[in-house]
């Protein structure tokens, strides 16, 4: 499986507009009278048509990832040829019409969280595979340079930027990252997962960037993070099995060191965040806490409620829901479980109930801990991973030690200092003995 690659470009010189060494007049496409013919007359449908051929001569017969959001158009950086996801889709719609390629429509955007969204996909069959590279042989074929940042306001639209310590960091780091990752065999069921592509997405809340430029979010979302967790173990980096190492209690601990000066290591262990009350599954506990550190007080109970109820829930969270209705005797056990919850993390409470703002900001710093140790691991050690949130997938065999240098690899402030960090505690906290007075438990 791969995504569409928008830097995709062909090695002909001096063309005024991307398409012009694409002669689509010379394209035999599937004759049978029981299809659609395709007509491909404008210049921004001969640039998509393109870009999808020269996606399929690089990838074949594998599904490839792309959106059909009807989006504005990200700066050039991030798509250099300036096409639309609607001239995209609209090629990929008349190839398939032709009976030339297999598609799938994804989840809408707005339905689902980034984590559970099934993408829209296709997969062209051998004659298309044959006409693209028939129009680029490999040889032909070259990549643009990438940008690793994409920042974005509240409404997710492109903000424009100039370069700072921080971001010239970012780029340093996950430009290594990438190309380490892609010298490596990884595949799924046999299929390869490359080329991976970690970018890391940044958001901006209430236009406070000429503030607090790049402190909210910056984690990455490629195509991997979605696979299922129970097929993950059937990944092979190298030909080997993978095991799983990853930050304990990873967001909490980075609040506890904050706030309570409780170093991150040893918040799994004297704080346990998550072992609340014996009623309370853990999984059902990672949840409430995660939201409580997200959310305002006017949105926290249905945003638990609506996580555990969605019918694309984790299996696994689906059950602790379950035993913890079965323990309370309640349909609806969310009162219980943000009580516990608050009540045995109260040494941070301050931060519960802040907002998105706040929330993004500790992954923000979590985001930074796990890129800046990836990269450590990767260019001292060279052990080959993929990176999922909080956790790498490592071969079996480069696992053993690892996890010491888990904790031991900090943050630059040349790079990473902000002020942001310490707002959290001139934040009005919220009165969580009255709070908890009005839980109905």
């Amino acid at each position: 499986m791969s995504k569409l690659d928008l830097h995709l470009a062909s090695t002909s010189q001096g063309l005024k507009q991307f398409h012009e060494d694409l002669d689509v007049s010379s394209i035999t496409w599937n004759e049978s009278l029981l299809v659609v013919q395709p007509k491909f007359n404008k210049a921004t449908q001969k640039n998509a048509l393109k870009l999808v051929l020269l996606n399929i001569a690089k990838y074949g017969d594998r599904e490839i990832l792309y959106s059909r959001r009807n989006e504005k158009l990200p700066p050039e950086e991030h798509n250099p040829q300036r096409i639309s996801n609607k001239s995209i889709l609209n090629v990929v719609d008349a190839l398939s019409a032709n009976g030339l390629l297999h598609k799938t429509t994804g989840d809408k955007y707005y339905m689902t969280v980034p984590e559970e969204r099934q993408t829209s996909t296709f997969r062209a069959k051998e004659q298309l595979v044959s006409i693209a590279r028939s129009c680029f042989p490999e040889q032909t074929i070259t990549e643009l340079p990438k940008s690793y940042i994409i920042f974005k306001d509240e409404n997710k639209k492109f903000i424009e930027y100039e370069h700072n310590n921080y971001t010239l960091r970012i780029e340093q780091v996950m430009k290594f990252i990438n190309e380490h990752t892609n010298e490596q065999d990884i595949t799924l069921f046999g299929e390869s997962l490359l080329p991976v592509f970690y970018q890391r997405q940044y958001l901006d809340y209430h236009n406070i960037r000429q503030t607090y430029p790049f402190v909210f979010n910056g984690r990455c979302y490629p195509r991997h993070v979605f696979i299922r967790k129970d097929k993950r173990p059937e990944i092979k980096i190298n030909g080997e099995p993978v095991v799983s190492i990853d930050y304990s209690s990873s967001v909490p601990s980075i609040v506890y060191e904050v706030m309570t000066g409780t170093r991150r290591q040893e918040v799994a262990l004297s704080k346990t965040p998550y072992e609340v009350h014996e009623g309370i599954p853990r999984a059902v506990a990672k949840r409430t806490l995660t939201s409580l550190l997200n959310a305002q007080m006017s949105n926290i109970r249905a945003g638990i409620t609506g996580h555990f109820t969605n019918p694309k829930a984790d299996q696994e969270e689906k059950e602790a829901w379950k035993k913890c209705q079965e323990y309370f005797n309640t349909d609806n056990p969310v009162d219980y479980a943000i009580k516990y919850v608050v009540e045995h993390n109260k040494a941070i409470s301050q931060s519960f109930l802040q907002g998105a703002q706040h929330g993004q900001h500790w992954a923000w710093i979590e985001a930074n801990y796990v890129y800046e140790t990836a990269f450590f691991l990767m260019k001292e050690l060279d052990v080959p991973m993929l990176i999922v949130h909080d956790e790498f997938l490592v071969p079996e065999s480069r696992a053993e030690g690892l996890e010491d240098y888990m904790y031991t690899v900090g943050l630059d402030e040349f790079y990473y200092k902000t002020n942001y960090t310490g707002t959290i505690f001139t934040q009005e906290p919220v009165d969580f003995e009255r709070f908890l007075q009005d839980l109905e438990v």
